[in-house]
């Protein structure tokens, strides 16, 4: 809506049963207003026709890609959702997958010293994109492609013009007391500190999400 404004991206996935969530950010530099929907749902159809191709040849075939959640931090009202409906397209995906805790590794560099870095985690692998935990060749050109997409701002897009929407690591709003402390995002562009993205690294050695492993969380 509003320059300044951040949005929260929730790329809804699913994969044996279970439910997989990445969560990215963006913060409207420009000002924008879409004809007709919202703002936030501009931003999840531009997400999902340009940002969501890159990441699905990292992924196999037995993982789908739901749905595309999108909600302005500071607007309930700015709210969207894209229907996605798409599964990975690793091309060696004919194998077996590996265990749904199993996961490329990213790591998200910002712009600003005062926020540690993001992180992200993959889910989806097969056997065949792997060697001793080590991406081959051909996922590491695919974890490039997807880094790229995932670090740079929504352009190429049919709906949001370049340089409107950027990727940012957003700060956690710290609350109570020493030893009681719990952390939420921010709810106003006053309480707000982000960092843009400036360098997405691919990890080189398969990692892993506790809250994917059975009994512990999706």
């Amino acid at each position: 809506m509003a320059s300044g404004d951040i949005y929260e991206v929730t790329d809804v996935q699913t994969w044996g049963g279970q439910q997989f969530l990445n969560v990215y950010f963006y913060e409207q530099r420009t000002a924008f207003a879409p004809i007709g929907i919202t703002t936030a749902q501009a931003l999840a159809d531009e997400w999902s026709d340009t940002v969501l191709p890159a990441i699905l040849p990292t992924q196999g075939s037995d993982l789908l890609h739901v749905q595309t959640v999108v909600r302005n931090l500071f607007d309930d009202t700015d709210a969207g959702i894209s229907i996605t409906g798409l599964a990975g397209t690793d091309a060696a995906a004919e194998g077996g997958s590996m265990p749904a805790f199993n996961a490329w590794g990213l790591t998200l560099n910002t712009d600003n010293a005062g926020i540690r870095p993001g992180s992200k985690r993959i889910g989806g692998l097969i056997e065949e994109a792997q060697q001793g935990g080590v991406p081959t060749a051909s996922a590491i050109t695919a974890l490039n492609a997807a880094a790229d997409a995932i670090g740079a701002p929504i352009e190429g897009g049919l709906i949001i013009s370049d340089d409107v929407m950027f990727p940012v690591v957003v700060k956690r709003v710290r609350e109570g007391t020493e030893g009681n402390y719990t952390y939420r995002l921010p709810e106003t562009s006053g309480e707000a500190v982000v960092g843009t993205i400036i360098e997405v690294l691919v990890r080189l050695l398969v990692t892993s999400q506790v809250t994917r492993k059975i009994g512990v969380g999706v």
